[in-house]
């Protein structure tokens, strides 16, 4: 019997947490099915990281000088991270690292950095 399984971003979270539950309960391989969960949670964070990364270079710009060395380390960070977000997702969905490790572990490291920079770009220099 071919049983054909829907899109899995087609499918909300509920309707994908009952399917890949289903689904190794019957022995079926569903990482594609939990790369697709923890990417669909994950997701909204990393705009919220996003923003975090780039903050505290706009708040650094108008007091320190140095706007087009910031505009471009904060695009440059930006870009980093979406690659290695996009890269450690391609490994999950190869099964190279278990999809809850390859869904978070970026979204963690850079949501470090981005609060590293806010804590510390954003305080003026003092002078001794």
């Amino acid at each position: 019997m071919d049983r054909t399984r829907p899109e899995p971003m087609n499918l909300s979270l509920i309707q994908l947490w009952d399917l890949m539950n289903r689904l190794k309960q019957e022995g079926v391989d569903t990482v594609t099915y939990e790369m697709t969960f923890h990417r669909k949670v994950v997701d909204p964070l990393t705009t919220m990281t996003a923003i975090l990364l780039g903050f505290p270079f706009a708040m650094r710009l108008p007091r320190q000088g140095g706007t087009t060395w910031g505009i471009f380390l904060g695009l440059l960070l930006g870009f980093a991270m979406f690659v290695i977000v996009d890269l450690s997702t391609a490994l999950g969905m190869g099964n190279r690292l278990p999809p809850m490790v390859a869904a978070w572990a970026p979204e963690l490291f850079f949501l470090g950095i981005g609060g590293f920079f806010f804590l510390h770009l954003a305080e003026p220099r003092r002078s001794v």
